[in-house]
């Protein structure tokens, strides 16, 4: 798929922890799009590390997906999240 020239990738973050995760972030520095991405769903405070689905929870085996648009793609990984409960 293409916006304005950019490809458009899509982003799938699974929680395949048996239990629910909460204040998921990314490290995706770098990270840029010239497409709208949904700050509930992946925003920054500083530019390096990425708050998904707002900091709310995330259960066991869901996925939050979001789109963004660009002429690469960016490697994303964990940087941190909660776990509640035991797990």
């Amino acid at each position: 798929m293409v916006s304005g020239g950019d490809m458009v990738f899509e982003v799938e973050v699974k929680n395949l922890c048996p239990c629910t995760v909460r204040n998921v972030r990314l490290d995706g520095r770098g990270f840029a799009s010239t497409v709208d991405v949904d700050p509930a769903l992946f925003h920054t405070d500083d530019g390096n590390f990425y708050l998904v689905n707002g900091g709310e929870p995330i259960a066991s085996m869901a996925t939050v997906t979001f789109r963004y648009a660009w002429d690469h793609f960016f490697q994303m990984t964990p940087k941190s999240l909660d776990v509640d409960g035991q797990c």
